[in-house]
């Protein structure tokens, strides 16, 4: 009777229903919520659908849905309202749907009866613990090991499945031009008169349009928990002091403390163990570290046909190489790494293990993948090349459109490759938010003094990371849903690095003590003014250029945008006030919210009035609009 009830267990689970149209979710970006009756839940990979669910699809978030009964899959990334049903969001324009061939769908469809065999086995998991039938819990006892093992071999089994298709899945993609980065011409910096300096401020309303905040997703995880082969890690980074929180020291046992960037998604820890272990070194922005990768893990590609590449993934594939990926993944969260920084040290990695090769280009986009991450592999008659796909339209790099999706090569400037386009479960799209400050090694840059011409006695003095400029500057230039404010909010929402904030805030506190929330706002504002020297970019890099607030003060110049993003990051750090960016034409300047009555001009948003303050507009108090701003044709956007 038992045996009996095991089969139905699993053949209810292995039934993906006949009689209704599903849908199945394979991968997701930027949290989507199912809406039901008794409010919203997170959408989870293998979740199944039907045409009347009802989806909430935030800005910016992502969904892809597969069709198993009509072989086919979708690429959600719009959406016509706040929550639509799945019926309408497969049809609408934009979302592009695209045919299954025959080896993907076998492919998905074993990845989902193995998901569906593992949430029925963890089902009767959970129930045997709670009998206290003896028969019953030592015929589940044997079960039990059976389930577990298959739950440890999930991961191995959708490599393997995925090696399989690569030996004839490849297809050739031409490459699509490059989207410019938008060129508005710069408004003329002004100074408001002397003679106006002082005087009082009637202030008028400003109706924007006000776009909500950019928030962070948690950075992917692999989609099972990747087991250690050997105890992993006494020391990850290398060039720390002794004494630094971020030096691992030779007796520490406890697992590696992981801070999600979402305080509601909980990530498991990664256990570390007191060993001393060979690996390859490596550097990125000067932090030296150090990974397990030995010589009996290197390997050789024959050649760069399909049954090659497919061979060289399996042998990946092995337990052998956890423990490189976990190091990997420790020290993308050791350090704060935002995704960027990830995909660049996976690279330097690669190419201390393996060289400039083949072999180090496969190792790179195998440990991607396995830390969660979409990436599609391609090749050219020479060269294999990794292909990863972003949340944001990134500027001035060409790209090819695979199922409806943005994939961008990686250092590869050929027009058209063979690519193998299949999806990874739970694969997430990169994100170019920076949402934490990143520990990279400090190399200072030298001091520099910024002092109001107006105000002397506001006066600070600060130096920066060197190695931190070195990832602003290599760090593309991008959108989300080509919306140019986007981008400004990215730069806005990144915090300065700890080093600056103690060299600078302490003297900037002591110089607003006592003051007015209006006052200590004015003297801030004051000091971005008239402390920095303003260059239009075009003269200075020949281009358009953003700054990052750690960037403004290091260069010797700042435009408008780059003053903005440093007093909107000064103003929530140091009075925590809200801030908003406001976009006219050609200009950019900022609105606080303060929580006192004050003067000047304004615009609201959810009965919050936010008070104009332009660092452009030198000499001008809080409140005053510079001259010649279009007030219809402003935009703003709420920063975190």
């Amino acid at each position: 009777m038992r045996s009996k009830f095991f089969f139905l267990l699993f053949f209810s689970a292995l039934t993906l229903g006949a009689s209704a149209q599903k849908w199945i979710v394979y991968s997701l970006t930027g949290n989507p919520q199912l809406v039901g009756k008794s409010g919203q839940m997170p959408l989870k990979v293998w979740d199944q659908l039907g045409p009347q669910s009802v989806i909430n699809l935030p800005d910016g978030a992502t969904l892809q849905l597969i069709d198993l009964e009509q072989d086919r899959m979708v690429v959600i990334m719009r959406r016509e309202g706040e929550n639509d049903r799945v019926s309408n969001l497969v049809q609408l324009s934009g979302n592009n749907a695209s045919a299954l061939t025959k080896n993907q769908v076998d492919y998905i469809r074993s990845q989902v009866i193995a998901a569906e065999k593992k949430k029925a086995a963890e089902k009767k998991k959970k129930a045997a613990g709670n009998s206290d039938m003896d028969d019953f819990a030592a015929e589940f006892n044997d079960f039990k090991q059976d389930v577990e093992k298959e739950y440890e071999d999930f991961r191995a089994s959708v490599n393997e499945e995925y090696a399989k298709f690569m030996r004839e899945g490849w297809k050739q993609f031409g490459r699509e031009k490059p989207v410019p980065k938008p060129h508005v011409p710069e408004v003329k910096p002004l100074t408001l008169p002397e003679k106006e300096r002082g005087k009082a401020i009637e202030g008028k309303p400003i109706t924007v349009k006000v776009a909500p905040p950019i928030l962070p997703t948690p950075q992917p995880m692999p989609i099972d928990p990747i087991e250690a082969t050997d105890p992993i890690v006494e020391q990850l980074v290398l060039n720390r002091p002794a004494d630094d929180p971020m030096h691992l020291d030779p007796v520490r046992q406890d697992p590696l403390k992981v801070k999600p960037v979402n305080p509601n998604v909980k990530i498991d820890p990664l256990n570390i163990y007191p060993v001393k272990f060979d690996g390859i070194t490596f550097e990125l922005y000067g932090t030296r570290m150090k990974v397990h990768f030995s010589d009996a893990q290197k390997f050789r590609l024959a050649s760069l046909k399909e049954a090659d590449i497919s061979d060289a993934w399996k042998r990946l594939s092995d337990k052998a190489y956890n423990n490189t990926i976990i190091d990997c993944i420790n020290l993308r969260n050791l350090l704060h790494l935002s995704d960027w920084a990830y995909i660049l040290m996976l690279q330097k990695m690669a190419a201390a293990a393996l060289g400039d090769t083949n072999e180090a280009t496969l190792l790179m986009a195998y440990i991607y993948c396995q830390s969660g991450y979409q990436m599609r592999l391609a090749k050219s008659t020479s060269r294999l090349f990794m292909l990863y796909s972003s949340r944001h339209l990134i500027f001035e790099q060409g790209y090819f459109t695979l199922n409806g999706e943005k994939f961008y090569p990686f250092q590869c400037d050929e027009a058209s490759l063979n690519i193998c386009n299949l999806p990874f479960p739970a694969e997430q799209a990169l994100s170019l938010l920076v949402p934490e400050e990143q520990e990279f090694a400090e190399s200072e840059s030298p001091r520099r003094d910024l002092q109001s011409a107006s105000r002397p006695e506001l006066k600070a003095s600060v130096s920066v990371n060197k190695n931190l400029i070195q990832f602003y500057n290599d760090y593309p230039t991008s959108t989300i849903d080509d919306n140019v404010m986007t981008r400004w909010a990215m730069y806005a929402n990144t915090p300065l690095s700890e080093s600056v904030r103690q060299q600078l805030y302490p003297t900037l506190k002591e110089k607003i003590k006592g003051m007015s929330q209006y006052d200590a706002v004015d003297a801030l504002l004051n000091w971005v003014q008239l402390s920095l020297t303003y260059k239009y970019d075009e003269d200075v890099w020949g281009h358009d250029r953003a700054f990052f607030a750690e960037e403004t003060l290091f260069y010797p110049y700042a435009d408008c945008e780059d003053r903005s993003i440093l007093f909107s990051r000064l103003v929530r750090d140091l009075l925590g006030l809200k801030v908003v960016l406001v976009y006219y034409p050609g200009h950019l300047a900022t609105a606080v919210h303060f929580t006192t009555d004050v003067k000047g001009d304004y615009l609201t948003h959810n009965g919050e009035r936010y008070t104009i303050c332009d660092p452009t507009f030198m000499g001008a108090s809080a409140g005053r609009t510079m001259s010649g701003m279009d007030n219809s044709a402003a935009q703003a956007i709420l920063l975190k």
